[in-house]
C-alpha cells in the first residue's frame, strides 16, 4: 500500500532493475438505501428496498425483529434486496433493517378490529327432536369467540372458534304443552 518503488539485481555482473508500481487506492465506499421508511398493512407479505454504493464494495444487511426476512443478508455493489413479514395479530410494530449504517423502518400495522354477526338470529323449530345450524361471521382470521346456550334442551357441538365458523345445534324434543325459548350466544372475548 506504499508508493511506487524499484529494486535491482546483479546476477554474474548483470544488472536488472525490477520495478513495482504504487498499489491502486482503496475506493472509499459509501451506502444508501431506499426507502428509508415504509408502513406495510397487517397481513403477510413482501417488499423491496434498493442498495446504492460502487460496484466494489461489499456490504452486509440485517435485521432486528423475528417477524421480519431478509432475501439475502450480503453482496457486493448496487442492487435491490427482498425481504418479507409475518402476518401481525396484536398492536402495531417496528422493525429496522440496517445496510452498513443506513436503516429502512418498516412498521407494521395492527389489524382491523374484529367484527361479529349471527345468522339466523333466530330459529324456529318444530316440537320434535331437531339438528340446527347457525354461523358466526368475522371480518377476519383471528377473531376468537365462544358459543354457549341458557337452556339444557339445546345442546351445541362446539362453544368456541376463530374466524368464521359454524356451529351446529341439537334441540330435545318439547313434551310439554307450552312453547318454550332458548338463548344461544355468541360472544368476543374481553378485550376484543
Amino acid at each position: 500500500n506504499g508508493p511506487a518503488r524499484a529494486a535491482t539485481v546483479t546476477i554474474a555482473q548483470q544488472i536488472v532493475v525490477v520495478a513495482q508500481p504504487a498499489a491502486a487506492a482503496t475506493p472509499t465506499c459509501t451506502y444508501s438505501i431506499a426507502p428509508s421508511n415504509r408502513v406495510v398493512g397487517a397481513p403477510s407479505g413482501g417488499n423491496t428496498f434498493t442498495i446504492s454504493t460502487s460496484e466494489n464494495c461489499a456490504w452486509t444487511a440485517s435485521v432486528d425483529v423475528n417477524w421480519i426476512s431478509l432475501s439475502q443478508t450480503s453482496g457486493r455493489g448496487p442492487g435491490q434486496v427482498g425481504y418479507t413479514f409475518q402476518t401481525n395479530t396484536g398492536p402495531s410494530r417496528v422493525g429496522t433493517i440496517t445496510v452498513e449504517g443506513r436503516t429502512l423502518t418498516v412498521r407494521q400495522e395492527a389489524p382491523a378490529p374484529c367484527t361479529y354477526s349471527l345468522a339466523p338470529a333466530t330459529q324456529n323449530v318444530g316440537a320434535g327432536n331437531s339438528s340446527q345450524r347457525f354461523t358466526i361471521t368475522t371480518n377476519r382470521n383471528g377473531c376468537e369467540w365462544t358459543a354457549s346456550s341458557d337452556s339444557v334442551w339445546v345442546r351445541l357441538n362446539r362453544t368456541s372458534g376463530n374466524g368464521t365458523g359454524s356451529v351446529d345445534y341439537t334441540v330435545d324434543a318439547n313434551n310439554g304443552t307450552g312453547t318454550r325459548t332458548a338463548i344461544g350466544m355468541a360472544q368476543l372475548p374481553l378485550g376484543s
